[in-house]
């Protein structure tokens, strides 16, 4: 949970589906704005990503929630009195119900990634980017020979060994 002052802020989400992927826009919060992730696929219907927006100072948040379960992000904005306001991030666990541990047994939390930025159009990603790369550092990775760009689905047995020669010329496995 995290807490901001003033409700002069802007929500950015993004829907995520199979040939749709990461379709985000930027949005005046004027009441809630929540994404769930609900199934296996934890990327299906909402990115795990939200992003607040300042419009009075011009700078923002970004939220990136790396989930190994269901999980939800909401920004709301709250007023107990109209003097004084704030808007509100939360994110975590989707509660479905009550989480019962055996003795020994641990609950692993979504792991939450956030950061300041000033560039609206790409909410400086280099340093989500930066981050990553210090994390887990480039491996070398095998070259793979892959026949679907040769020709698709159209190939016989006698294409494919044709190649295999070239391929492996050019260091395939």
């Amino acid at each position: 949970r995290f807490s901001f002052e003033g409700n002069e802020y802007e929500v950015y989400t993004q829907f995520n589906a199979w040939q749709n992927e990461s379709t985000g826009a930027w949005q005046p919060l004027v009441t809630t704005v929540g994404v769930t992730g609900q199934y296996n696929r934890t990327a299906q219907n909402a990115a795990p990503f939200l992003a607040l927006w300042s419009t009075q100072e011009n700078r923002g948040v970004a939220f990136h929630l790396i989930p190994d379960c269901s999980w939800k992000m909401s920004a709301v904005r709250e007023s107990k009195y109209s003097k004084y306001s704030r808007t509100v991030v939360e994110m975590g666990m989707l509660e479905d119900g009550a989480v019962t541990l055996a003795p020994g047994e641990r609950l692993v939390l979504p792991e939450i990634l956030c950061y300041e930025f000033t560039n609206k159009t790409d909410m400086d990603a280099y340093k989500l980017h930066a981050y990553m790369h210090k994390r887990y550092p480039r491996r070398t990775l095998p070259i793979i020979y892959n026949s679907w760009m040769y020709r698709f689905d159209t190939f016989t047995f006698d294409d494919i060994f044709s190649q295999i020669a070239l391929a492996a010329d050019l260091g395939a496995e």
